[in-house]
């Protein structure tokens, strides 16, 4: 999988398009040969659940992260659960 705005890229077991849960893997030999163009982000990173504050309207995501508070809006409207969802979403 590939992110659509950031260089982030992780490998998952299923090809299907309109499922909306991925069980990412590792795969050392391919990571290897991207790894210089993208982030391949691991299993432990994307399964990470997703910790956030909502105080009113301003959102903080304990996660690391890079996000726009328009993004961060969201992933509370999609209710993500894990940094794989917000990484990998389908709302895109």
């Amino acid at each position: 999988m590939l992110n659509s705005h950031y260089p982030f890229m992780a490998f998952t077991s299923t090809c299907e398009l309109d499922v909306h849960y991925h069980s990412f893997i590792d795969e050392p030999e391919l990571s290897r040969i991207v790894d210089q163009y993208y982030k391949v982000l691991s299993p432990n990173q994307l399964n990470e659940p997703l910790r956030y504050n909502q105080e009113s309207k301003k959102i903080t995501i304990k996660n690391e992260n890079i996000l726009h508070q328009d993004e961060l809006e969201q992933l509370i409207y999609w209710q993500s659960k894990t940094v794989g969802k917000v990484v990998f979403n389908y709302w895109d």
